[in-house]
């Protein structure tokens, strides 16, 4: 199943969530909101994400919210192509 990614254009944690999905290498629809025009606040959007903010994904049904959860998650979900290096200092340098 197809990973859906609701993205606004400006948005640095719409980024966030895009870098880890490329290097990741996940397949995935792209789906832009203009946000200048609230599309973030439709009652479609909002049945994904109730707080009415970009990022969202949705995979395999299980909706997800907020850049910094969205990121762990496709960690977990997805460990190949792992964001940070398995070492504790090294993790820890990435961090920084």
């Amino acid at each position: 199943m197809t990973i859906r990614f609701y993205y606004g254009s400006g948005s640095p944690f719409s980024w966030k969530v895009w870098l880890a999905l490329e290097h990741k290498q996940l397949s995935y629809d792209f789906n832009v909101l203009r946000l200048q025009q609230a599309e973030q606040k439709t009652p479609e959007y909002l049945a994904i994400n109730p707080r009415g903010k970009v990022p969202a994904l949705i995979d395999d049904g299980f909706a997800i919210w907020d850049s910094a959860a969205i990121v762990e998650y496709l960690e977990e979900r997805y460990p190949k192509h792992p964001l940070l290096p398995r070492d504790l200092q090294e993790r820890a340098i990435a961090r920084r």
